[in-house]
């Protein structure tokens, strides 16, 4: 059994294109194994993919994808036009070999389930409320409950930020957009969440997903098996990161009051408690602690010699217009001074600050903005070797200043920080993914004060360096996230540190 990959191009409006799909595609295939996916490169087209197709086939959709009206635009390609190009599958993304063929089976479901959708809704905007029923629908048939869903819907939106050679609205634009729909749709979404139900699709999923062994590639793999589902149906990137944050923010909306008698933070500290008695509770547990490694070695030098009182005294929040000069070198002697192993006493690592277990969970990642030795980007920091690995591309400045509401201040602002001469700005956050593990509820709170302790050494060394900045924790947490690359529940942000001299 062979798949042959037709490239049908179509020079027309979306809404003829799933006309052709359904009158056309769809009866022309109906005993056949098929599935298509579409694309803009070249030309907007639809690579179909038929099992042990007619020999005729590509003829036969060229006629009729020919009768369709055109759009004129200066694609390459031709309108009607139908090639067959060698079907190379995306092994890797879908689970390996052994994996693809279970892959390719979903595929067929998932068009069969976007032909249905496409034809239930004519008007293409109310695809987004049935892709949020499938996006929930998925995270069931996976066994995933409200926060493991809401985690990997997040995720998978965030997935988007670097993305190549796709065109995308800036973060800011989607969360305001996304905040603005959730405001005025809220007791729709919510109710939505509850009532989700596509029963074809969650068999499909739990089927094939029950044959597969994927391990870690499991969440990333059926994020790729839900896109491809939402590009069938039409919906673009951006409507699809869309949803998938407003999925994520009703999963986890219980419409209780948070203040109150019983208020989530009275029962937090609560139920975080230590007891006398109860020596589970805060006894020493061993727990596997990630390996951090990779990066490219930054260099740093000792710090200057300066008096301690000197230092305490010249630490204060910096506002105003924060600009350079920064090198790598400058860099690391911030970084590897404040946060890096400084001695060893009996085989335990030290570092200038404590922490729970000395797990060492509070970290940082960060944009470096014009540090001389630093490609522009967003870089994680390891301390464990001295070095920044690469997480993505340096956002743009507009959606840097977009992170708070200090950035966005007009300069005669007295409480204005500007960024647009900055050389980094750090994100100090809390693996509390690790830190639960041995501290359970408590890790929280473990968790909040090293980031404290983390962030005033930082502010000390970058006093004696000759540096200022202001930690900001009013920050726009979803678009933070986002930017930075982590996980908004395990990963949480605490602090965001532009830097620079005055």
């Amino acid at each position: 059994m062979e798949w042959t990959s037709l490239h049908c191009f179509l020079h027309c409006t979306p809404e003829v294109a799933d006309e052709f799909l359904l009158a056309d595609v769809a009866p022309l295939l109906a005993d056949q194994a098929w599935f298509f996916i579409r694309y803009g490169e070249g030309g907007p087209h639809l690579r179909i993919r038929v099992r042990d197709a007619d020999p005729d086939l590509a003829d036969r959709l060229h006629v009729l994808a020919s009768k369709l009206p055109e759009l004129k635009g200066s694609w390459p390609s031709k309108h009607g036009e139908v090639r067959e190009i060698p079907y190379v599958p995306e092994t890797s993304r879908y689970g390996g070999p052994l994996a693809l063929p279970i892959a390719e089976e979903v595929f067929t479901e998932s068009t069969q389930v976007a032909l249905r959708v496409i034809a239930e809704t004519p008007v293409r905007a109310d695809r987004l409320s049935v892709a949020t029923t499938l996006a929930v629908a998925t995270g069931r048939a996976l066994g995933m409950d409200r926060l493991e869903t809401a985690r990997w819907l997040r995720r998978h939106s965030r997935s988007w930020q670097h993305a190549a050679g796709v065109s995308l609205l800036p973060a800011p634009v989607i969360h305001a957009k996304v905040n603005a729909v959730y405001a005025g749709q809220r007791q729709a979404l919510i109710g939505r969440i509850e009532d989700a139900y596509a029963p074809d699709w969650s068999d499909a999923v739990s089927a094939a997903d029950s044959s597969l062994d994927l391990g870690e590639a499991r969440t990333w793999v059926w994020a790729s098996q839900l896109h491809m589902l939402f590009n069938r149906m039409g919906v673009v990137p951006d409507e699809e990161r869309a949803v998938c944050l407003l999925t994520a923010r009703a999963l986890l909306d219980d419409d209780e009051t948070f203040f109150g008698e019983d208020g989530p933070d009275t029962q937090y500290l609560e139920h975080s408690k230590f007891h006398i008695g109860a020596r589970a509770e805060s006894a020493a547990k061993t727990i596997p602690v990630p390996e951090r490694s990779g990066g490219t070695p930054l260099p740093h030098s000792p710090l200057p010699p300066v008096l301690l009182g000197e230092t305490l005294t010249s630490r204060v929040s910096t506002r105003g217009a924060l600009t350079g000069p920064l090198t790598a070198n400058d860099l690391g002697t911030l970084l590897w001074n404040a946060h890096a192993e400084t001695h060893r006493t009996g085989g335990h690592a030290h570092r200038p600050y404590p922490s729970a277990g000395a797990l060492y969970t509070a970290r940082l990642r960060l944009f470096a903005m014009a540090v001389d030795g630093v490609e522009p980007g967003c870089y994680e920091v390891v301390p464990e070797n001295r070095a920044l690995r690469r997480v993505g591309n340096l956002p743009s400045t507009e959606d840097l200043s977009a992170l708070s509401g200090y950035l966005l201040r007009p300069p005669d602002d007295p409480y204005a920080i500007n960024v647009e001469a900055a050389p980094v700005m750090l994100g100090l956050y809390v693996d509390l993914g690790v830190l639960r593990q041995r501290y359970g509820l408590r890790a929280l709170r473990l968790g909040l004060l090293e980031a404290g302790h983390l962030a005033q050494t930082l502010l000390l060394v970058a006093a004696a360096l000759g540096l200022g900045g202001t930690p900001i924790n009013g920050f726009n947490d979803d678009l933070a996230h986002e930017l930075l690359g982590l996980d908004d529940l395990t990963q949480p942000l605490q602090y965001l540190v532009p830097l620079g001299r005055l």
